[in-house]
């Protein structure tokens, strides 16, 4: 191999042109392969010298084919000197002196050559094989170069490899780091989008209110549904449109007052009643409950509150008042109301220094007609005679019933007993009248009985009293006649 190797390098220098012929894959190759054979050799040869044993001559072991190598011969002769050592202590020294035989013999190539030359080249002159001691000097050296390439190369691999997992963890870490973050602003996103469509849908109006500008902040699109309004015809206006301008002073107190409360530390709802103003210049009842929040972002204090329809609630609850104060029969105000309204007017006359009239009313032959006709002829008529009564007073007047076929009317303000007198005249006369019910024609009186403030009494109850004795004066005096209390019937 060595021979092939060192024609085609002699070759190279004399002959150029037939080396362009080869092919430089194949002849590389075989020059490494050769150049580390022939390092191995030696190595083994020259480490014997420069350790100062004994040289034995090199005799050829192994044969191949029409030539015999260096390096075989090289490695047959170094087995011989360690199966042949005469003492344990020339095995380390061989071994030292093999490794420093390598080195030796690339920085002396001439005396390299020449043994050799001596030993194995009779065919070829001393220059080719001088030739190819320092071509494969020159081969060491490019695999010296070629193991610091590596080093570096394997280093670099290595600092690659440490700052791709490094760069790895940082990803995967990143990748965490952002999917979190999706997550939150997922549920972020589904949360507004949920107290979004709850406000939007929702009836009552949620609003937000700078207490210091009075300004509306925000406010529920369902302010439309509530009052008319769009929500951007509000925002960013005061609340006197919100409120009727009588009640805006009341509302800017009491906004002070309770941002004075929250400063100072308590904290609460608060609910109350109002009556706002709609776009199309009706009003609406509503509740609002409130409390006083501070932005955490503008560090202002702002009101939140919600409105809330209570105009059927409040038409629920007029509508249990007025039943609980008037006749569901005849629509006038009952026992409690007339009551009342009589010590109002009492209260008034005091102050005043005029005179109140009670006139107690029963009808003559009512119950006859509950017993012929029954209790729903009996109702109508009843319901006729609360007419006529109401026709023949003032609206400042008040006609109650009591029960049964009784009968209260309150003169409030009057001169003197002639004009209770003329009012109760007025109202027998009328109830004197026939009734047209249906088919029926009914005829029924009225006996009342008359009682004057101050003279007859000084409060409710002893005026009521003595306007029912005079009525049953009436009735005594033959019925269909008016009586005041303290005098003979008529």
């Amino acid at each position: 191999m060595h021979r092939i190797v060192g024609r085609w390098l002699y070759f190279k220098a004399d002959q150029p042109e037939i080396c362009e012929m080869l092919s430089i894959r194949r002849i590389m190759s075989a020059v490494r392969r050769c150049a580390l054979l022939g390092l191995a050799a030696l190595m083994l040869l020259f480490g014997f010298a420069a350790s100062g044993l004994a040289q034995t001559p090199l005799t050829p072991q192994l044969k191949w084919g029409q030539g015999f190598e260096f390096a075989g011969d090289c490695a047959a002769e170094a087995q011989s000197h360690y199966r042949s050592a005469s003492s344990p202590e020339q095995v380390p020294a061989f071994r030292e002196a093999s490794l420093c035989g390598g080195p030796y013999g690339m920085d002396h190539p001439e005396e390299i050559a020449a043994l050799i030359h001596a030993r194995y080249s009779g065919e070829h002159p001393l220059a080719f094989d001088l030739f190819e001691v320092r071509q494969s000097a020159r081969l060491d050296a490019d695999l010296k170069g070629l193991r610091t390439y590596l080093a570096w190369a394997v280093a670099l691999a290595g600092l690659v490899s440490v700052m791709a997992v490094y760069i790895h963890r940082i990803n995967r870490r990143l990748h965490r780091s952002v999917a979190e973050a999706q997550q939150v602003a997922e549920k972020l996103q589904a949360s507004e989008e949920k107290y979004r469509l709850l406000t939007e849908t929702m009836k009552d109006v949620v609003w937000t209110v700078d207490t210091e500008t009075l300004d509306f902040i925000y406010i529920s699109p369902s302010v439309e549904r509530l009052r008319g309004y769009k929500p951007e015809e509000l925002v960013a206006t005061p609340i006197e449109g919100m409120f009727r301008a009588e009640d805006m002073e009341v509302i800017r107190s009491l906004v002070r007052q309770r941002v004075e409360a929250f400063v100072g530390g308590k904290e609460c709802f608060y609910t109350d009643e109002a009556e706002l103003p709609c776009k199309d210049g009706g009003t609406v009842w509503v509740e609002m409950v409130t409390t006083f929040c501070r932005n955490p972002r503008t560090g202002r204090i702002e009101l939140h509150g919600v409105s809330r329809d209570i105009s059927e609630r409040r038409a629920s609850q007029a509508r249990i008042a007025y039943m609980a104060e008037h006749d569901m029969l005849t629509d006038l105000p009952n026992r409690a109301l007339v009551t009342d309204r009589l010590r109002q007017a009492l209260t008034s006359a005091r102050r005043n220094l005029h005179r109140v009239a009670l006139l107690y009313i029963d009808l003559d032959r009512f119950k006859p007609v509950n017993d012929i006709y029954g209790h729903a002829v009996g109702d109508l008529l009843l319901r006729e005679a609360a007419d006529r009564m109401r026709l023949c007073v003032r609206e400042s007047d008040t006609v109650g019933r009591f029960g049964g076929d009784e009968f209260v009317v309150l003169l409030p303000h009057v001169e003197s007993e002639n004009d209770a007198v003329r009012v109760a005249e007025k109202i027998r006369h009328a109830i004197a009248e026939p009734f047209w019910l249906g088919r029926l024609t009914l005829e029924v009186s009225a006996s009342i009985g008359i009682a004057v403030y101050p003279h007859h009494g000084s409060d409710d109850v002893s005026l009521l009293l003595h306007a029912d004795s005079a009525m049953y004066d009436a009735k005594h005096g033959g019925r269909d006649r008016a009586c005041v209390f303290g005098s003979s019937a008529p």
